[in-house]
């Protein structure tokens, strides 16, 4: 019995971009309707007929289109509207099918918070985002009292 083969990180890609796209083109407001239409026209460049997929190679298209999405759907990108609903169901989409990306991050984070102390940007930005999600829950004061540290003895904020 054979078995089935695992999709790509590209081909994952464009499973997310299919999947966001009608979770913002379903949502009211001009600004959903609008980020729709946007990532339409990206999915559309980046899909197997588009213009980008003769340039580049899907490997490069992926590593780039997941940074472009986790930036765009991280959880302090808040507009405190219509859009904060699409942007949520858009992270369970892209959880779900990027686990792995997600956990390397937290690992990351993790050795980042165990040697106390943060190298270069990369590692300010991953903690500083970190910073963001962790905000407003009330159990975590000392996590963040570290965290807060961190991003100060590194010097950027």
């Amino acid at each position: 019995m054979s078995q089935a083969r695992r999709p790509t990180r590209y081909d994952r890609v464009l499973i997310v971009l299919e999947e966001i796209i009608p979770i913002w083109r379903n949502n009211a407001g001009k600004g959903s309707s609008a980020t729709a239409d946007w990532l339409a026209e990206i999915l559309e460049s980046i899909g197997p007929d588009g213009y980008v997929v003769k340039k580049a190679r899907k490997s490069e298209i992926a590593t780039a289109q997941l940074q472009f999405l986790s930036d765009i759907l991280h959880p302090g990108n808040r507009h405190g509207d219509e859009r904060d609903e699409a942007a949520s169901k858009s992270r369970d989409v892209f959880h779900r099918e990027f686990p792995e990306h997600f956990a390397k991050l937290a690992a990351r984070r993790d050795k980042i918070i165990a040697r106390g102390k943060i190298r270069n940007e990369d590692e300010y930005y991953l903690v500083r985002n970190y910073i963001d999600d962790v905000e407003g829950d009330p159990e975590s004061p000392e996590l963040l009292e570290k965290l807060y540290r961190l991003v100060d003895d590194f010097g950027v904020d």
